[in-house]
């Protein structure tokens, strides 16, 4: 005999569909930010950001966020004790 679905299993497709949907909206939105740009144009923009990844990585790796300096979000270098609110030195922080 087959188990008959019970409410908690109709709020989890629920929840599963809606998530799905979320998932959708979000990735059309960010699909439509890259529209009407030439693939050379979207390989630059990503290859900038693969840059910026790999520079903050070699920051935290040699532990200038806690000791030296930190990135503001416009790249340039500050003391450390110049932005108390940024504990971690992500640019994103604070």
């Amino acid at each position: 005999m087959k188990a008959q679905p019970t409410a908690l299993h109709d709020r989890g497709l629920a929840v599963a569909e809606a998530s799905t949907a979320v998932d959708s909206a979000t990735q059309e939105q960010v699909w439509s930010l890259y529209d009407g740009l030439s693939d050379d144009a979207i390989a630059e923009a990503l290859g900038r950001e693969t840059e910026i990844n790999r520079a903050w990585t070699a920051e935290v790796s040699a532990g200038a966020q806690s000791s030296k300096a930190v990135f503001e979000t416009d790249g340039r270098r500050t003391p450390a004790s110049a932005d108390p609110i940024n504990t971690c030195g992500h640019p994103s922080a604070g």
